[in-house]
């Protein structure tokens, strides 16, 4: 049975009582002219206008319902803000008083740094004024180690002077070891012909007191 509901075009007339008609995906086909109406029935219209007012009373219900949930959502996220609204001005206050503590320390901190800036750059003076003393002890230093370089130079020149003349002198003494002075040969002799005359005299004296029985006699 062919659904009353479908929209088909006539396209011919078969008889009084066939029709040739076309459906909107192009089927064609015959079919009985009792079937066709000219306009929709009113109690299809009836039925489709209850279904559509039963969707629209569902959809109602439920558009209710949802903005029933929407609005009790809303109340709690209402609700939350307005707990998180007081807390965000409890966290601000006591953030503000703690900034306020911060910014009293942090001004506390600072005229402390700038106090301490203030002594090493007094530090930082005194160091440098020793510096520069101490720079000028070194370059004095320097000086004296210089004139005391200079002056091992003229002694050590001297005595390298003084080696070389010792040299010279143990060269001499070193050609003449092997012989004697005609002095002290002299003297040598000397001393030997006065030490044999007394030692004669000392045995001639030996020899007298031995034979005249301690007497001396001559």
């Amino acid at each position: 049975m062919t659904n009353p509901r479908v929209v088909l075009a006539v396209l011919l007339a078969c008889g009084p009582n066939d029709a040739w008609v076309q459906t909107a995906s192009d089927q064609q086909g015959e079919i009985d002219s009792a079937y066709l109406v000219a306009d929709e029935p009113a109690q299809l219209k009836i039925s489709e206008l209850e279904s559509a007012l039963g969707s629209t009373r569902e959809e109602l219900t439920r558009s209710q319902a949802e903005n029933l949930a929407a609005n009790e959502l809303a109340q709690v996220r209402i609700s939350e803000l307005e707990s998180a609204f007081g807390n965000t001005r409890e966290e601000l206050t006591r953030s503000q008083a703690e900034n306020l503590a911060a910014n009293e320390l942090a001004q506390v901190r600072i005229s402390e740094l700038e106090s301490a800036l203030g002594n090493t750059r007094e530090e930082l003076t005194r160091v440098q004024a020793a510096q520069q003393t101490a720079e000028l002890r070194t370059e004095s230093s320097e000086q004296q180690i210089q004139a005391r370089e200079n002056s091992s130079a003229v002694i050590l020149e001297t005595l390298t002077r003084l080696k070389r003349e010792v040299e010279v002198y143990e060269a001499r003494m070193e050609a003449y070891r092997g012989s004697l002075p005609i002095a002290w040969v002299a003297a040598a002799l000397g001393l030997t012909l006065v030490g044999g005359f007394l030692a004669g005299m000392w045995w001639l004296d030996f020899l007298s007191r031995r034979r005249h029985g301690g007497f001396r006699v001559y």
